[in-house]
Order: structure tokens, then sequence, then C-alpha cells
């Protein structure tokens, strides 16, 4: 039991934070930012998915081996290789969103937020942060030492 709860108690306190966040942020959102530009951002938002389609396949697929790597050395090689798996996969994909998000936006919300192109290229730019191993590193702090 105790080996679970140090396994869990810092992934809940993770999931938490970003609970927390995410509030605060949207707090903070609806206090500076007008309701078209909060629509936009949110449509934006939901375009999400189709990166972490991407990503989250590569990264779920390698902690296992996270976990039975008992030296740095290793951990240092499979993340570096990761980060190269990422770079050819997730980055095209965040590219190529940021590239149509005009037509993107068309394609899903209709003309109705049309003019929220501008959020999804600046979340694209976001999202191509996890082509850099930026969300694979949560995977090295659960890994052992």
């Amino acid at each position: 039991m105790r080996e679970l709860l140090s396994f869990g108690l810092p992934l809940s306190g993770s999931g938490l934070l970003f609970t927390v966040r995410q509030s605060v942020q949207n707090v903070l959102l609806s206090r500076f930012a007008s309701s078209m530009d909060l629509g936009n951002y949110t449509v934006a938002m939901r375009l999400g998915p189709l990166v972490d389609a991407v990503n989250y396949p590569i990264t779920t697929m390698l902690f296992p081996t996270f976990s039975a790597l008992s030296e740095r050395n290793n951990v240092r090689i499979v993340f570096n290789k990761l980060v190269k798996l990422s770079l050819v996969v997730v980055a095209p994909t965040s590219l190529l969103i940021m590239v149509l998000s005009r037509p993107l936006l068309l394609t899903f919300f209709r003309t109705a937020y049309e003019q929220g192109w501008p959020y999804l290229s600046i979340l694209a730019v976001h999202w191509l942060t996890y082509a850099l191993g930026g969300n694979v590193a949560n995977y090295l702090l659960w890994a052992r030492d």
C-alpha cells in the first residue's frame, strides 16, 4: 500500500495543480478578455486533441520502458530517442495545424469562429513544444532512479 501511495500521491498532486491552473486561467480570461476572444480561444482549444491523438500513444507506449530502466544513461538515451520520434511525428502535426488553422476552423466550426484562426496558430506553437519533450518530461519524473 505504501508503494502505491508513494507513486499515486505525486500524480494526484500534479492533477490537482493542473485543475487549479486551468481554473485560474479561466477566471483570468473571463476577467480580461472579451466574450468574442474567449469564444475564439475556447474553440481553438477544442482542436488540441488532434495533437494529443498523435502524441499520447508515443508517450504512453514508452512509459513502461522508462520505469524499467535502472541506469541514468539508459534513461537519457531512451529520452533522446523519444524526443526524436516526437519531432518526426508531433512537430509536423503542430506545423500543419499552424499553417491550416483557418481552414481547420472553417471545417469543424463553420464561419461562426473563422476569426479564431490566430488563436489556433498561437496554440499550435505551444503544442510544438510537445515535440521537444515537454510533456514527456513528466514521465521521467515518475520513472525509478
